[in-house]
This record gives structure tokens, sequence and C-alpha cells, in this order.
């Protein structure tokens, strides 16, 4: 299901980018050894009472790679947006993007290809073709976009994100404010959630647990845990092994349901969302929809219109 992008994770880091004051220069390098708050300490009291972003100020002209890749995942959506709604663009974090992913290739945490960009640009321009996708719930990152933004430091180093690290390696620690520690996948018991990967969210890397999980099995009230075995007792599918859903309170054997299918896991093949019990597709404009949910943008009714009464899929530039 399509969903608002990381609306929390952005409120955290935007407060953390105006309330406080970020380290000037370029970063070091990221793998060196060290911690934020003892480098502060050694500062002095006062220094040791500010925060900190993990990404320090820009300095010069941003890295090109970062200014092009931050304008495509940032810029160009809410321009169309902006030009399909005959309204003043939105917020655009563009900058924050370019910003951080400036000083991760500057210290050589990460490495970007141009050919990814380019791909990447296109695949958003054939996204965000059209205007009938304009509504409360954005379409998702394309498939090119993915897996751009690839680490190179090694286990047991610093970082200030997953995408830092090289492998599937997490950030364990990380947060806007803080540093973290390139490490494998945590096992049953370890902690696990809590935390805002900082660059993560600004190069909308929605695919981020899954290229760097945070658990070798899946996180659960900020702790990994070890998936449900075939006719396990669960109470969602996220519970389950890979393969096995969560049915009437037990894990069974079952493939992703498809178009038009019962979803009595609320698992769908990719592309598809389980609403009232069925998998379907969004809705193209001008079809009937009684909820958002239901469409490719929004579901268009009368200004006095019943929540239950019907309405057609079309742009709705009035929520986000």
């Amino acid at each position: 299901m399509r969903r608002p992008f990381a609306v929390v994770p952005f409120a955290l880091l935007l407060g953390a980018a105006v309330c406080s004051k970020p380290t000037s220069g370029v970063a070091p390098d990221a793998s060196a050894p060290g911690d934020a708050a003892a480098r502060a300490a050694d500062a002095g009291p006062d220094a040791a009472e500010e925060v900190h972003s993990v990404y320090p100020d820009l300095e010069g002209a941003p890295e090109p790679l970062a200014l092009r890749l931050c304008a495509a995942l940032h810029e160009a959506p809410e321009a169309r947006r902006a030009e399909c709604c005959h309204e003043p663009k939105g917020v655009v974090m563009a900058s924050e993007c370019t910003r951080m992913l400036t000083a991760a290739l500057r210290s050589k945490a990460v490495t970007v290809l141009e050919a990814d960009i380019e791909a990447c640009t296109t695949a958003l321009a054939r996204t965000y073709a059209g205007c009938d996708w304009v509504g409360p719930f954005p379409p998702d990152l394309p498939a090119a976009c993915h897996g751009l933004v690839k680490g190179t430091i090694p286990l047991g180093q610093r970082c200030r994100s997953a995408l830092e690290c090289a492998g599937k390696a997490r950030c364990k620690g990380v947060g806007p404010t803080t540093l973290g520690t390139c490490a494998a996948a945590g096992e049953a018991g370890d902690s696990c959630g809590g935390t805002v990967d900082p660059l993560g969210t600004f190069v909308r890397a929605t695919d981020l647990e899954k290229e760097h999980p945070a658990c070798s099995g899946y996180c659960a009230r900020f702790k990994c845990a070890v998936p449900a075995a075939k006719d396990a007792a669960c109470t969602q599918s996220r519970d389950c092994e890979a393969g096995l859903q969560c049915i009437g309170k037990k894990c069974i054997a079952k493939d992703p349901a498809k178009e038009g299918e019962a979803c009595p896991g609320s698992v769908c093949e990719p592309g598809l969302s389980c609403l009232q019990g069925k998998c379907v597709a969004r809705r193209a404009e001008g079809q009937r929809c009684t909820t958002d949910f239901e469409c490719m943008g929004g579901c268009v009714k009368a200004a006095d219109a019943g929540a239950t009464t019907a309405g057609k899929c079309a742009m709705k530039c009035g929520i986000r």
C-alpha cells in the first residue's frame, strides 16, 4: 500500500536541522573511530550542550551527483504537483538531501554511479507523468531509484547511515545527532527500531530495511525476534517465516493473493493493496470510489457527500 513518505522522520530530522547547530566543515572520514559526544566534551562544557547533526554544514559547491539525485527525488515531483494543481510548490527536502549526500560522497563513505542516477531520473519522469497520481498517497518510488547509494564502511567502524555500511550491514545506534557502528543484522533479543536514519530518509530509501536489515529475523516491539514457523501462533503475517501468512492466528503456507482474490493474511502481489478483504489495484481517473485508498490520486466527491457516498477517482490537490 502506498503511504505518505516518512512524515515523522522528516519532522524529527527537521527539528535537528533547525533547532541545532550542525558540525561545520566537511566531515572527516566516517569510517574513522570516534564518538560525537566525546568530541563535544573535549571542546568544553558549552560545546557539550550543543546538539550536532551527524552530517556537517555544506561548505562550497555541492557534489554534482548529490545535486542531481536529490533534485530528481525531491524537486521534480513537487514541481510536477505544483504544475498540476496550479499552486506554489510545497516544502522541498532537496537541500538537506544534497547536504548529507555530499558529505557522504566527499568522505568516501558511499558511492553513486551517474548511470544509475540517469536511470532513476528517467523512471521518475514516467512515474509522475500526467496528473492523476496527485493525492494523499504519492506513487511508490520506481525500482530504478532503489539501491543507488552504496556503502563502503566495513563492520565495526563508525557510520552516519546504514547506507554508508558495506554490503547489507546496518548502522547500529545511528540517529540524526548520534553516530552508529556498522554491524551485522541483530539476533533474537537485540534492540532494534526507534531511530531515524538521516541519509536514508532524505534519499527516500524506502527499501532500507530490506537492503540493510536491523534483524536477521524481524523487529517486534524494539527487539529482534525469530519468525514463527509453519502452524505456529501469530498475530500478523510479518510474524511468520517467508512464504507463510498469518491466517486464523496461525502461520500457514500461502502465496501472495492476486488481483481480485481474497487476502485473509493481508498479503498481496506487488502493486496491489488489500482493501475490504480483496487484493485490488489503484483505480484510474474517472473510476468509481468511496475512499482515497482506492485511487491513484484521490476520491473526489461533492462537498456535502457522506463517507459512504460514491465519488470518482481524480487528481486531489487539497490533501497530502
